[in-house]
């Protein structure tokens, strides 16, 4: 099972430049504890219930022994994340809102897309941009440069139609209620991503991802862009894979669900693996 709580855990663990494993290599070496991650699971878990949970609804919810949820809970109570009610059920607690707070005070949207962006460009060595939409428009919010002499030129401010480019089709896929019943916008939902050639411009290509927060509400798109000569199938499928792994890390830091973006690379694997199959026995 994909928890997003493991998600998050490997995240914070690649950060740290660390295995998602225990280690026992010395003092400096930084150790996961599974602990932190259980209880990770058990918070996330009551964040996205609607009310207290008992602790038999938590061991379902989070595949910990109940035992050790009762354990991890009290101790949470005991710092103030959890609280126990009378009838014996728990919820988040005073210093989550604290926490959530601070979090919100300290938050800069920059100090997580640029990374993100730099990301990009080191595996791609194209040019990565994260764009919004404003009215019948996408707006460059953030943009990092390939290091090539042959690049695609943008800056950020620049405004583009919506209805071309790859970063554009993501943004009406997911903000636009008229693209509802539209084939090629139920592909780009599906599969989170979306490819353009030659649209905007007759010699660039481009791929994008969706990216989001809270509740799964669009925040913008990230995409990754080059001379067109450079993006052969192999190298759209590669850059692909790239983006949207980067988009889920970006849309766990917003406060999103990254694992939407693990499921929708999992379709398109069997699907690929379904067709490349059907070839053979034809």
């Amino acid at each position: 099972m994909f928890h997003k709580e493991d998600y998050y855990a490997t995240m914070w663990n690649a950060s740290l430049g660390v295995s998602s494993r225990v280690t026992q290599k010395g003092p400096k070496e930084h150790k996961v504890v599974s602990a932190v991650t259980r209880a990770a699971r058990i918070l996330v878990a009551l964040a996205e219930s609607s009310s207290a949970l008992t602790l038999s609804d938590l061991t379902k919810r989070v595949g910990i022994p109940k035992s050790t949820v009762l354990r991890i809970c009290l101790t949470l109570c005991k710092s103030g994340l959890l609280v126990r009610l009378h009838d014996g059920r728990f919820r988040l607690g005073p210093l989550c809102l604290r926490l959530g707070t601070a979090y919100q005070n300290t938050f800069r949207l920059s100090d997580h897309v640029i990374p993100v962006l730099q990301t990009l460009v080191q595996k791609t060595g194209e040019s990565a941009s994260f764009f919004i939409r404003e009215g019948d428009k996408r707006i460059c919010l953030f943009r990092v440069d390939s290091p090539k002499m042959v690049r695609v030129f943008s800056q950020v401010g620049d405004h583009f139609p919506l209805d071309r480019g790859a970063a554009g089709k993501v943004l009406l896929a997911f903000s636009n209620a008229q693209t509802a019943d539209s084939p090629s916008f139920q592909e780009i939902r599906e599969s989170l991503y979306a490819v353009s050639y030659g649209e905007r411009d007759p010699e660039v290509a481009a791929v994008a991802c969706p990216v989001f927060g809270r509740d799964q509400v669009l925040v913008g798109a990230i995409s990754v862009a080059g001379p067109k000569a450079r993006f052969s199938h192999a190298e759209i499928q590669r850059a692909s894979n790239l983006v949207r792994a980067e988009a889920a890390r970006l849309t766990a830091v917003l406060g999103g669900d990254p694992t939407v973006f693990e499921r929708a690379t999992k379709k398109l694997r069997d699907s690929r693996t379904t067709s490349q199959g059907g070839e053979h026995n034809g």
